[in-house]
């Protein structure tokens, strides 16, 4: 018997958050991204056809044999053969953190059977769409491959007996790294056969929920593990659309609850839950599901043939091909095209091959961190910076360009970093090869400032502000236009003359002093989103005050981002010189 052991990472989620920032007097918060130098010092990451040797088929489409769950969760699953008990024995080991489940078994079973009729694993994208239709609550699904020709006359137990060591190995290895939840399944047909280890980390403990849509939706309900600063949840609707799901009243962290509605017609749609750990400004996926409308059996896995050819091996070459077929699909979602900046590309092309090393266990998390925070500074854009969003994905057994924005595609956090109407600028960072053939590719958009509308921008700040302050309070009024003038044109001047935070302020406290007359106070606040403005205790306690804002954007020395700057001044209306 030939015995291969076959394992393989498919996940690698990330996404941004934007760096927060504190407001005048709490200190500024630190850069949180890595300079040049200490980018240039990584050193050289494996190449490509390195990282990746374990073959894989990709196949336009796949029908599940099922039996498939109408539900979503962590239950478990009852030992059935003496295979399946080794792996009761390898969970027993690690109580508390290892739980084998019926998912995962159901994913197992699914990958199996695909794998014996094609002597190889499915693709990345087919493998995401058996975990999230079995039912999975973990995310990064990573199956384990034993593969053999069985001479007639074999038995089963025969089989079991040579690949115990095998076995072992490949469940110790899957169950490492901490909350595991795991499946194994074993199947022959004619002269093949095959054991299949299914197994995928868990950040959240999310509730047991159907996954078939009452009233148009879903709800998901759970509890992070880890210390976590916010939870997100994001819904596909439609061919290219994506939305945010509603956070449910009374949740508050750890627990969290979310209602994601699909849109009418949609026979399925992806879910998706991302964390952002406490300090940290990048996200990963906590649960990949896929949510469908009563009647859908969602068993039918479809490829969606976006572009043909293969990719080329030139990364500047390659690069631009993925920015056509990222265009060629806004131009169908009635987007603006994305502009490729070459340089960010050439410095993304440097980058990428460390995160997805780290992303498959070959250097450490931190290698991958720093890569991505790199990716995400964007110092080569050569514009101001306000966002970024980044997304990642590869395709072992095909260079097709199609084939890998299909797979980024089917989850709301690609579309979210692809198809966001906010986005101007792409940088690609990509490698291929031919031998095995390989597209591997980490995609980041930005937007940048330049468009805003500063007015309507002041006026939302006046509406959260005027929302935040108690209900006895009484109702703000706006001073008058030459003191709000003066602020606006020291707001919208504070990057060109390079002024910083507490000296526009200054500046803007004194115009508008001066156009009034009257004695007046002010705060400087800065975010790279007006939602997420801090809001001066202080400015919120005035009881009652007259009030003017300027809305500008600055960009602090040493920092690749640019954020809003915001100064807003007061004036009591029995205040006077």
């Amino acid at each position: 018997m030939r015995i291969e052991l076959r394992a393989l990472v498919f996940a690698l989620l990330l996404g941004i958050a934007a760096p927060q920032v504190e407001p005048e007097g709490s200190g500024p918060s630190p850069n949180p991204f890595p300079d040049r130098e200490q980018l240039e010092s990584m050193g050289q990451a494996p190449a490509i056809s390195d990282l990746l040797k374990t073959p894989s088929v990709s196949v336009a489409e796949w029908k599940l044999t099922g039996p498939l769950p109408d539900t979503a969760g962590a239950t478990p699953h009852v030992a059935g053969s003496a295979t399946e008990k080794l792996l009761d024995v390898a969970v027993a080991k690690r109580t508390g953190l290892a739980n084998s489940t019926e998912s995962m078994h159901c994913a197992a079973r699914e990958i199996g059977r695909f794998a014996l009729t094609h002597d190889a694993l499915p693709d990345s994208g087919l493998v995401e769409f058996i975990a999230a239709r079995c039912g999975s609550t973990g995310s990064g699904i990573r199956p384990g491959y034993l593969s053999t020709r069985v001479p007639a006359g074999v038995t089963d137990d025969q089989i079991n007996e040579r690949w115990r060591g095998g076995l072992e190995e490949m469940l110790s290895t899957s169950l490492q790294g901490g909350p595991v939840e795991i499946g194994l399944w074993f199947g022959r047909d004619g002269d093949r056969a095959v054991a299949i280890v299914a197994s995928s980390q868990r950040t959240a403990l999310i509730e047991p929920f159907s996954t078939v849509s009452d009233g148009g939706a879903v709800t998901i309900r759970g509890e992070v593990l880890t210390p976590t600063a916010a939870v997100s949840a994001l819904v596909n609707r439609g061919r290219f659309g994506f939305a945010a799901c509603s956070s449910e009243p009374g949740s508050g962290l750890p627990r969290f609850s979310f209602r994601c509605e699909l849109a009418a017609g949609d026979p399925q749609a992806a879910i998706e839950i991302s964390v952002l750990p406490v300090g940290r400004i990048l996200t990963t996926s906590a649960l990949r599901t896929l949510a469908r409308a009563p009647g859908s059996a969602a068993d039918m896995y479809r490829r969606v043939e976006l572009s043909t050819g293969l990719a080329p091996l030139d990364p500047a070459e390659l690069a631009g091909a993925i920015q056509s077929a990222i265009n060629a699909v806004r131009m169908r979602a009635e987007l603006a095209p994305l502009t490729l900046s070459k340089t960010q590309s050439e410095e993304a092309a440097e980058l990428a091959p460390h995160l997805f090393a780290s992303g498959w266990g070959m250097t450490s998390a931190a290698v991958g961190d720093l890569a991505a925070l790199g990716l995400a500074a964007g110092w080569r854009v050569g514009g101001p910076i306000k966002d970024a969003s980044m997304t990642t994905g590869y395709t072992p057994g095909g260079r097709d360009v199609g084939l890998w924005l299909d797979t980024v595609l089917r989850y709301p956090s690609g579309r979210s970093a692809l198809l966001s109407p906010k986005a101007s600028v792409l940088a690609v960072g990509a490698a291929s090869s031919e031998k095995p053939p390989i597209l591997a590719a980490v995609a980041t958009t930005y937007e940048l400032f330049g468009k805003e509308d500063f007015e309507a921008d002041a006026r939302r700040v006046l509406e959260r502000i005027a929302k935040a302050r108690p209900t006895r309070a009484k109702a703000l009024a706006e001073l008058p236009e030459a003191a709000r003038k003066a602020v606006q044109e020291v707001a919208r001047a504070a990057r060109e003359e390079k002024l910083a935070p507490k000296e526009a302020l200054n500046l803007a406290v004194e115009k508008s002093g001066q156009a009034l007359g009257r004695r007046i106070q002010g705060w400087v606040l800065q975010a790279s989103s007006l939602e997420e403005l801090p809001m001066p205790p202080e400015l919120l306690a005035l009881e009652s005050a007259e009030l003017a804002v300027g809305v500008g954007y600055t960009q602090p020395e040493g920092s690749p981002w640019a954020r809003y700057l915001v100064l807003v001044v007061a004036a009591e209306p029995d205040l006077s010189i």
